[in-house]
């Protein structure tokens, strides 16, 4: 059952009951007399009432809030470019992650484990996680982040801080080549290209 349409269901419920009566008292109040009609409109909004609070209750409706506590477990991000067939282009999308301070965070990937000193030493030209479209944010004092991804295809991670951490899905990394803004280190565009970042709380 959600919480949240439930206390909608008795507002409904609530209000339906508290607006048909409120004009019942001013047609008496004007009239000295309710008509019949009214009477029957009191037991119809009982009725919607009602029935709305049983759709709420009975679990049909499992409406989520986003962004809300802990309901709120995963962000998705999608891109759509569309361009001339041919087009050279690099995308990366810059994410930034608030860290403990106490710097014994690490990262996790099918091929290797991260710690923060390795993205230290790796300084300016950032830490690259090449041919992977997942990673694995381990936290201190609260709960890890996955970060999954479709196109990007590589990782670049960066900071030199203990409380933060840069980590940002790139389709190229240019820091192991001097052609760093050359086609050749680019993709060639299809005419439409997807791609899709996954921000999940494990």
């Amino acid at each position: 059952m959600n919480l949240f349409s439930l206390k909608r269901g008795v507002v409904i419920c609530i209000a339906s009951f508290c607006l048909m009566l409120f004009i019942s008292v001013l047609v008496y109040v004007f009239r000295g007399s309710v008509p019949e009609i009214f009477y029957r409109l009191i037991a119809l909004s009982i009725g919607i009432g009602i029935l709305t609070f049983i759709h709420f209750w009975s679990g049909d409706n499992h409406e989520v809030e986003p962004f809300r506590g802990v309901l709120f477990t995963l962000l998705k991000i999608e891109f759509i470019i569309n361009s001339e067939v041919g087009m050279p282009f690099m995308l990366g999308y810059h994410l930034a992650f608030l860290l403990s301070n106490s710097g014994k965070e690490s990262l996790e990937t099918k091929k290797q484990c991260i710690s923060l000193e390795d993205v230290y030493n790796a300084g300016s030209k950032a830490f690259p996680v090449l041919n992977s479209n997942k990673i694995t944010l381990k936290n201190i004092n609260k709960k890890d982040l996955e970060i999954s991804t479709k196109g990007f295809e590589n990782f670049m991670l960066w900071t030199e801080v203990n409380n933060m951490l840069c980590i940002e899905p790139i389709t190229q990394y240019t820091s192991y080549t001097d052609q760093q803004f050359s086609e050749e280190n680019m993709r060639l565009s299809q005419g439409k290209e997807f791609f899709e970042v996954q921000i999940k709380i494990l």
